[in-house]
């Protein structure tokens, strides 16, 4: 909704929302990063999972599990995670409606059968949605006929750019004009009449 003096940056707002909602993951070299809106639901990719283990354990930092899996039993340990989090295809672990807080390395420790154990970290990072509509104050000293909207996260950075027209444009109006040419006409008729 727009008014004479506020006009918001539509573009920013759908630009944000497309850019956010979509969970991403990159892969470094021990690794990986996803990224994710809070309130949403995410899983923690994991690649090259040995074909046989005995025992896979989720944690949320070193000292403390989220979930442990051991011949087909999954325990889930008591912590925030509990009731938001299953293993998911893979065994990945994926979390229902994450929040703020819940940004950290995760890491997946798992004990192959030959009695050897790897591990997997994966770095989640949640943003909060927060207003997504940009208003500007439109004052005489301020205005413009554009604005450039540039919205920037760790996951990528882009710009768009709004064209403004003012709701009103200044001029006289029709009772102004019509007053001056009234007061034109009489001046020079009223001291005629007042010399007969």
């Amino acid at each position: 909704m727009c008014s004479q003096r506020q006009k918001p940056c539509l573009a920013l707002e759908l630009l944000l929302l497309f850019h956010l909602v979509w969970p991403t993951s990159t892969q470094g070299p021990s690794e990986h990063r996803v990224t994710a809106i809070s309130g949403t639901n995410v899983c923690l990719p994991i690649s090259n999972l040995p074909a046989k283990y005995i025992q896979l354990t989720w944690f949320y930092t070193t000292n403390q599990k989220i979930l442990e899996w051991e011949s087909n039993q999954i325990l889930l340990f008591d912590s925030e995670f509990k009731g938001r989090v299953s293993l998911g295809q893979n065994q990945n672990l994926c979390i229902h409606n994450v929040q703020k807080n819940d940004s950290s390395t995760y890491i997946l420790r798992v004990l192959t059968d030959s009695g050897t154990e790897k591990e997997w970290h994966t770095r989640l990072e949640v943003y909060g949605l927060q207003n997504s509509v940009l208003d500007i104050i439109v004052e005489p000293n301020n205005y413009s006929t554009f604005y450039t909207c540039q919205l920037s996260n760790p996951v990528s950075s882009k710009n768009d750019t709004v064209y403004f027209t003012p709701p009103c444009k200044l001029g006289r109006s029709s009772a102004v004009a019509w007053i001056m040419t009234w007061l034109i006409v009489m001046v020079p008729v009223v001291p005629g009449l007042l010399w007969t």
